[in-house]
């Protein structure tokens, strides 16, 4: 009879605990794939960074690298931006969410780039200017005359923001870098990095990117 009582408290104790620790999976993105091994790991660095942004998915999140792997925790949990909201579906790919508290688990296209850390502030792209009119010397004849217009670059929205070629991790990297104003690009890349060509860079841009490396998402101008 003693025993059974015993079991039954050690039992009352750490149901709640358990259950408790549960709660936190839904307000990860994909926070279901790794489930506590999410959090529980590698010295629990995840942990201790959701614990900061008061046990919630933010930007700020998002874009921290926790484990140091090189991939931000958004890029890991295919929520870059960090835009998804408990409650949501999971956004992304499943089966290509990494663990952003493991260090070994990372997307796995080829060496990891830096990611920026902290919350950049927000950028607004500025179009380019149009082509200037520079009139000549007047010459003896009443009638003056101007230097024909140049003609304005094309823009091609393909995504290969760094001109490689192909699309890696560092195109999405450098798109969202543009998107967050922590990268100033040139006119090519803009025009690059502007993958739907809305004449906006967004984390929607770096994420369609982001799904081409893997041969699941095209741009305007598919390389």
């Amino acid at each position: 009879m003693r025993c059974t009582l015993w079991i039954i408290s050690l039992a009352m104790v750490f149901l709640p605990v358990v259950s408790g620790l549960s709660d936190f999976v839904p307000r990860i993105p994909n926070g279901d794939v790794f489930n506590c091994s999410t959090c529980h790991i590698s010295g629990d660095l995840f942990r201790n960074d959701f614990n900061n942004q008061g046990q919630q998915w933010t930007v700020a999140l998002a874009m921290m690298d926790s484990d140091s792997d090189g991939f931000s925790n958004g890029v890991e949990l295919q929520d870059p931006g960090g835009t998804w909201v408990a409650g949501e579906p999971n956004p992304g790919i499943p089966a290509l969410v990494s663990n952003p508290a493991d260090a070994s688990s990372f997307p796995d296209e080829g060496t990891p780039t830096p990611t920026p850390s902290g919350m950049p502030p927000t950028f607004t792209p500025t179009p380019p200017p149009g082509p200037t009119m520079t009139p000549t010397a007047i010459p003896p004849t009443p009638t003056p005359t101007v230097e024909p217009s140049t003609p304005t670059p094309e823009c091609i929205h393909s995504g290969d923001v760094i001109d490689d070629d192909e699309y890696t991790a560092g195109d999405s990297q450098r798109a969202f870098a543009i998107t967050m104003g922590t990268y100033a690009p040139s006119f090519t890349e803009f025009c690059e990095a502007d993958c739907n060509g809305d004449d906006f860079v967004t984390a929607g841009d770096a994420q369609i990117i982001f799904s081409a490396v893997f041969g699941l998402g095209n741009c305007v101008d598919p390389l």
